[in-house]
Order: structure tokens, then C-alpha cells, then sequence
């Protein structure tokens, strides 16, 4: 995915033709199975360039999952567009127990994450954003905050659980209240007004079986009223995948679709003089509306 040539010959050679098959198509829905969920769809090779180029592609585990979506959120004036959560103050048992059961799992450095956070609030009105991290990022608080947010930033640890994806834990710091590990479970059972929820952490798919049953998260946000999703497939370069987040959030106060702003974020960072290879900027993918 580095190597633009090397890919392209890779990507011809496993799925010879895929990218022609959408013909002049401007938006597609693409329903994956199993490792497919790992595929890459936006960057198939065409007779020139990718499929990006061309078409707006959002991922779907089934399509009966996009036949009655949440009902698009009221406008309001009264809360912050955005809600960030980066950076929480994990608790020194809450990490054992992850090094105990899931030594594969490589936590993301909370200064990288408060870094885009900041980045991603930078470009927002004053009071647009609220941003919550270290202790502040609780599970408590993150839960009130949600129920607020019209927009929702993941930047604390995530990762979808390829045994049993509902119990896919967001983890947070923990209070009086809570344990501090937010699972999928429990969003469903939330009552959310978002319009999106991006899960950040490039360690969203790096458990065994995790890519088939990203499907099962999303659909959890969906319970809980957030029409759509963005996570990684893989973890990129976090410079680079922070300028993508940036044009992406700069699109959604533009006004515009997740769909199209996370297409017009990709095209940017492809358009940059060392960060036109997939691995850039094929790793986001958006699923739901």
C-alpha cells in the first residue's frame, strides 16, 4: 500500500476488473464479507488513477441495514457541534488486565491523540468544540457529553472485538459511576443526536476476525441514533491521518455529507507530494449514510 505500482499490480491481480465494474457510478454502497472488510474499495486501480477519484463509497454489513436509518438530528444552538475525547486517564488495573488478555493490543499514545484533537478543534468556532481528556475524559462524562454532541470524536483507545463485537470496549477514565470501559453494548442503549461518530485509533481492526464484524459496531451506533461511522482499517502515518481528520471535520461544518467530506479529505492528502500511496489515505472508510 506504500508502493503505488506495487499495489496497483496487486490490486489488478485480486480483483481484476472490480474498479470498471462501477462504470460511471458517482456513489456506491459496497457490502463486504469477511476479510473483504479489509479491502480498500476507494483505492482499486482504474485505467487512470483510483476509484476514489470517480466515486463516493460507504460500507454497509447488510442492506437492510440502510433501509430505515435514524431520522437526521434537529438543528440546535445549544450544544457544541463537536465532541472530542482523547487522551483519558487509564486506570493502572484497567491496563494489566488489557497486557493480561490482550497482549496484541498496542494502547494509543494519549499525546498523539490530544495532538488531533487539538488540531481538529483549532478550525472550529469559538465554543464549537468540547474536548475532554485525561481525567476528564471519564466514562461518566463522556456518556453525558454524547447525548449533546452533533458531531462525535473517538480519539481514546478503541478496537472492535472479533469474538464478540458488542462487548468492543472504548476505554476511558473510570469514576465513581463506571469502570471506564465504554462498550458497544452500552451505546446502543444510548439515546444520540449525532450525525457521525469517528473512532479514530488505528488499532480499531488489528484483532483476529475484527474486520467481519466492524458491521456489528456500526450497527450499534445505529441503535443509538448515529446514522454513520469512520474508523481505520489500519494505523497510517498519525501526521498525516490528522490533516485528513482536519479537512474532514473543516467539510462536515461546511455543511457537507460524512460521505463527501471524507472523500474530499482523502483527495487532499492524495494530492500531497509524498502521500499519494493507499496507505495514506485508503485506510478511512465510512459506513452507514
Amino acid at each position: 500500500l506504500r508502493n503505488q505500482a506495487a499495489w496497483r499490480a496487486e490490486a489488478l491481480a485480486l480483483v481484476p476488473g472490480l474498479a470498471a465494474a462501477f462504470g460511471t457510478a458517482t456513489r456506491a454502497i459496497v457490502i463486504p464479507h469477511e476479510v473483504l472488510w479489509r479491502v480498500p474499495f476507494e483505492a482499486l486501480p482504474g485505467e487512470s488513477g483510483y476509484l476514489a477519484d470517480t466515486t463516493t463509497i460507504v460500507y454497509a454489513p447488510s442492506v437492510t441495514a440502510l433501509v430505515r436509518p435514524p431520522p437526521p438530528p434537529e438543528p440546535t444552538d445549544s450544544s457544541p457541534r463537536l465532541v472530542a475525547i482523547a487522551a483519558p486517564d487509564l486506570a493502572p488495573a484497567m491496563l494489566a488486565e488489557i497486557a493480561r488478555t490482550a497482549p496484541d493490543w498496542t494502547i494509543r499514545a494519549g499525546a498523539s491523540a490530544e495532538v488531533e484533537a487539538n488540531a481538529i478543534a483549532s478550525g472550529a468556532e469559538a465554543g464549537g468544540t468540547q474536548l475532554l481528556a485525561g481525567a476528564a475524559a471519564s466514562e461518566s462524562a463522556v456518556r453525558e457529553r454524547l447525548l449533546q454532541a452533533d458531531a462525535i470524536h473517538l480519539g481514546a483507545p478503541f478496537r472492535v472485538n472479533g469474538a464478540s463485537p458488542l462487548f468492543s470496549p472504548l476505554l476511558l477514565a473510570s469514576d465513581a459511576a463506571h469502570d471506564g470501559v465504554l462498550e458497544a453494548r452500552e451505546i446502543m442503549n444510548l439515546d444520540l443526536r449525532a450525525s457521525v461518530a469517528v473512532l479514530a485509533d488505528g488499532a480499531a481492526m488489528t484483532m483476529r476476525d475484527a474486520a467481519d464484524e466492524a458491521g456489528a459496531v456500526g450497527w450499534a451506533w445505529r441503535a443509538a441514533g448515529v446514522p454513520a461511522i469512520v474508523l481505520p482499517r489500519w494505523a497510517g502515518d498519525e501526521t498525516v491521518s490528522t490533516a485528513l481528520l482536519v479537512t474532514l471535520y473543516e467539510r462536515l461544518r461546511a455543511g457537507d455529507a460524512p460521505a463527501v467530506a471524507l472523500q474530499a479529505a482523502r483527495a487532499k492528502v492524495r494530492a500531497g507530494r509524498d502521500t499519494g500511496s493507499p496507505f495514506y489515505w485508503a485506510a478511512w472508510m465510512l459506513m452507514g449514510r
